[in-house]
C-alpha cells in the first residue's frame, strides 16, 4: 500500500470485497506499507485513517516497515485476514520484495494452525502484459491453480478491473469456507459468474 494512492477507488472496492465475503465480520489488514513513508502528500496519522477507511483493524505488528517482518505478524492472526501488497501474488525477489507476497508466503499464512477455517484476501494485479480478458483469466486461473494443486489451498479470484489487471484472491485451508464466501459475494453482487476464477474445486456457482 502507498499512502499517495490512497483513497482511489481501488480502496472502495477492498472495502466492499470483505463486507461481501464475510457480511458483519471485522477483518483484520495488513498494510503491506514499506515503501513511501516520507512520501508527498503526507497523510497525517495514516495507518488510523486507512484501517477507518476500508472497516479494518491493523494485525499486530503491521505497522512495521520491515517487509521481513510479515511472517510474524500475520501467523497469529485469529481473523479474516486482508494483505495489500503494492503488486499482489507472486515470486519475490531482491528487486520486487517491497511489492510482491511470495506464494510459500502466502501459504505459510493461510495454513496456520488458528488460521484453518478463516479467509486470508489478497489484492493482486495479475502479471499478464495481455490486455485481453481472457489473458486475465488465464494469469489468475495459474494463481489459484497453483495454491490448489501445491499446497491444497483452496481459493477463488475476482477479475475487479482488465484496465490495471486488478484482482482479488481469497483463500483458506477449509474448502466450504471460500464456496460460502465466494456464493456470498455473488447472491450480494449479481456479478456474472465469468469475473469468478474456481480453482477447480466447484466454490463458484
Amino acid at each position: 500500500m502507498h499512502q499517495r494512492i490512497f483513497g482511489e477507488a481501488r480502496d472502495i472496492a477492498k472495502r466492499q470485497i470483505m463486507e461481501w465475503l464475510a457480511p458483519n465480520v471485522r477483518w483484520a489488514a495488513h498494510p503491506m506499507w514499506y515503501g513511501d513513508r516520507g512520501a508527498e502528500p503526507h497523510v497525517t496519522d495514516f495507518l488510523n485513517h486507512y484501517a477507518a477507511a476500508i472497516g479494518v483493524t491493523i494485525v499486530d505488528g503491521g505497522d512495521c516497515a520491515n517487509p521481513d517482518a510479515l511472517l510474524e505478524a500475520t501467523l497469529a492472526c485469529r481473523e479474516h485476514l486482508f494483505l495489500d501488497p503494492d503488486t499482489g501474488l507472486g515470486k519475490r525477489t531482491k528487486k520486487n520484495h517491497l511489492t510482491h507476497v511470495d506464494y510459500d508466503q502466502f501459504i505459510q499464512i493461510v495454513q496456520a494452525p488458528f488460521r484453518q477455517d478463516r479467509l486470508t484476501l489478497i489484492y493482486d494485479e495479475a502479471n499478464s502484459r495481455d490486455g485481453r480478458m481472457d489473458r486475465f483469466t488465464q494469469a489468475i486461473q495459474l494463481k489459484v491453480g497453483r495454491l490448489h494443486q501445491n499446497r491444497k489451498v483452496h481459493a477463488v479470484g475476482y477479475l475487479a478491473e482488465l484496465s490495471v489487471k486488478l484482482c482479488f484472491i481469497w483463500a483458506s485451508t477449509n474448502s466450504e469456507v471460500v464456496t460460502d464466501a465466494t456464493r456470498n459475494v455473488q447472491d450480494a453482487s449479481g456479478f456474472p459468474n465469468w469475473r469468478f476464477v474456481d480453482d477447480g474445486c466447484g466454490h463458484v456457482r
